[in-house]
């Protein structure tokens, strides 16, 4: 039996919509490319010693701030120190916009690189501290003369 007009113009119609939608709108299209951004810093905002829990502060341009953008829900960090070695730092996460570190932001200490996205829950900015010392829960030394710190937000 052959298909009336009326079937083939919509089978003709489902074939050709089907395969344009997926040209035009493919999988991910909504998502943006990850962005990354650098911040240069010079020797350590402070001391640690993980064993105590030791944390001082000390003069130096060792912190660095990071601005989301619209629409973007994790970043991760990477620090890059010019003498090629593991840099200690505190990570805050500014929920509250006050440009400040206080018991409202969330933080967490890192060695290196971060090892998994953390989300922004649409915070204002990123506040990354260099530490010298020991890297926190492992006696990997901390020995930040200068470099770079790597935000990629997604």
């Amino acid at each position: 039996m052959k298909p009336s007009r009326r079937h083939r113009a919509a089978l003709l119609a489902l074939v050709l919509g089907g395969s344009l939608g997926a040209a035009v709108t493919p999988a991910g299209a909504n998502i943006p490319p990850p962005r990354s951004v650098e911040e240069v810093y010079q020797g350590a905002e402070g001391i640690v010693t993980s064993n105590a829990g030791i944390h001082q502060n000390v003069a130096g341009e060792a912190q660095v701030f990071f601005r989301p953008e619209r629409g973007e829900r994790s970043f991760m960090i990477e620090i890059v120190d010019q003498a090629g070695q593991n840099v200690a730092a505190g990570v805050y996460v500014d929920r509250n916009g006050n440009g400040r570190i206080d018991e409202k932001d969330n933080g967490f200490d890192m060695c290196g690189a971060t090892e998994a996205p953390t989300y922004l829950d649409g915070a204002s900015q990123v506040i990354v501290e260099i530490y010298a010392g020991e890297c926190v829960g492992s006696t990997t030394p901390s020995v930040p003369t200068s470099g770079v710190v790597r935000a990629t937000f997604r």
